[in-house]
């Protein structure tokens, strides 16, 4: 049975995750839980059901159809669903008439996505762009894109990597040799704080992050490696966190 990868999203065109027009790929499941997290459906790593309260129509549909009594409307505190009876079976979302719930995350394989990506090939390389792999964390999945990349690289596609740098080194050498661009996190300098605002200390992420650079002079790879900060008010934004992380640049 050929390997997949759970996938929350497939965004082709994308302007904002590389250059040129990209084909961004999010894969489920991240090592980080960050406060401010814009995808935080793709931390868990399994599928999971989804209910968006502004399209709810309160007919209790979906409620009366669930085989595990998962959906109590008179239970609930902000969420529709408790997720310990949940199986996600999806009968709720096939029967909801405003389709207020869906499962987040599907299974593809290599060939799927490969398929899917080579719609917009004309697109993506008239802009000079390409693929992305985005999340979530997606050097998680790093056997899986591995084997699409190789694919991609036959066929000239420009490869980005877009890491919080949270996963295991054999990770990213592996990766490595593929990418063409490492979009790299460095979101808190300080330990401490950094695992207040993510669930966890920085301690491998900037061992990671010096390998890669080592790995990339050594083999005298052609990766580029473009380090982003998200400013976020009240915790990453101070001035003590981007002068340290100015510094950190500056001196390695």
């Amino acid at each position: 049975m050929a390997p997949k990868a759970i996938i929350t999203d497939i965004h082709p065109l994308s302007t904002h995750d590389g250059p040129g027009l990209r084909t961004t790929i999010f894969f489920k499941g991240c090592s980080l839980n960050c406060l401010w997290c814009h995808n935080p459906e793709t931390i868990n790593r399994d599928p999971e059901m989804e209910w968006d309260a502004k399209k709810c129509l309160d007919c209790r549909t979906c409620e009366a159809v669930c085989p595990e009594n998962a959906i109590n409307f008179k239970e609930h505190k902000g969420y529709l669903i408790n997720k310990s009876k949940c199986n996600n079976c999806g009968l709720c979302a096939t029967a909801c008439p405003s389709r207020a719930l869906k499962i987040v995350g599907m299974d593809y394989s290599v060939n799927e996505l490969l398929t899917l990506i080579l719609k917009d090939e004309k697109f993506i390389k008239r802009s000079k762009g390409g693929v992305t792999f985005s999340g979530g964390e997606p050097a998680l999945h790093y056997p899986f894109i591995s084997d699409l990349a190789r694919k991609l690289k036959g066929q000239n596609f420009h490869l980005a990597l877009d890491t919080c740098g949270m996963a295991p080194g054999k990770a990213y050498e592996e990766l490595l040799p593929d990418m063409d661009l490492i979009l790299f996190d460095i979101k808190e300098m300080d330990s401490l704080k950094h695992k207040a605002f993510t669930g966890i200390g920085n301690e491998l992420i900037m061992n990671n992050l010096l390998s890669i650079r080592e790995t990339i002079k050594k083999k005298n790879l052609k990766t580029k490696l473009w380090i982003r900060t998200p400013i976020i008010p009240g915790m990453t934004n101070t001035s003590e966190n981007i002068s340290a992380i100015g510094e950190f640049l500056s001196r390695e």
